[in-house]
């Protein structure tokens, strides 16, 4: 059985313009998105900076990102998606509410990214309904632990 973990932090989205080697050999500069834990744009710059140290490369973009929790998984995937939920509370004159929460998950297919929100939904004793999940363009998750 899958093993997840969630971390819930402050994450910025950070554009980094590189240049790669294509399939056909040649060189090209492309832009990549990388997720990161920090709690301000120099921190989430200083350390997209260290990790990609020895790499020629620019960052174009730094900026807040929508979600506010990143679920990681013992199993290597290729991909991420943003799932949106609504987390389901009951007020105290008995309406529901509804709370907007975006979570970033692993997976290497849509699918897969809809059943393993599922799975990680079963552990939790909150209410939530799936609005919709979209695969993101990040390429990787630089996760610093303090």
């Amino acid at each position: 059985m899958k093993e997840f973990r969630s971390r819930t932090d402050k994450f910025f989205l950070v554009k980094v313009l590189v240049e790669r080697v294509q399939e056909d050999g040649l060189a090209k500069k492309v832009v990549e998105r990388y997720a990161i834990n920090a709690i301000d744009w120099a921190e989430a710059q200083h350390r997209t900076t260290a990790y990609m140290v020895g790499v020629d490369m620019e960052i174009t973009d730094i900026r807040p990102a929508t979600f506010s929790e990143i679920i990681f998984s013992d199993e290597t995937t290729e991909k991420w998606f943003i799932a949106k939920l609504d987390f389901v509370t009951m007020s105290d004159s008995g309406k529901e509410k509804k709370t907007p929460h975006s979570i970033l998950v692993p997976a290497d297919t849509l699918d897969q990214a809809s059943k393993n929100i599922e799975t990680l939904m079963q552990t939790s004793m909150q209410d939530y309904t799936k609005i919709k999940v979209e695969e993101s363009d990040i390429l990787e998750v630089i996760e610093v632990t303090d």
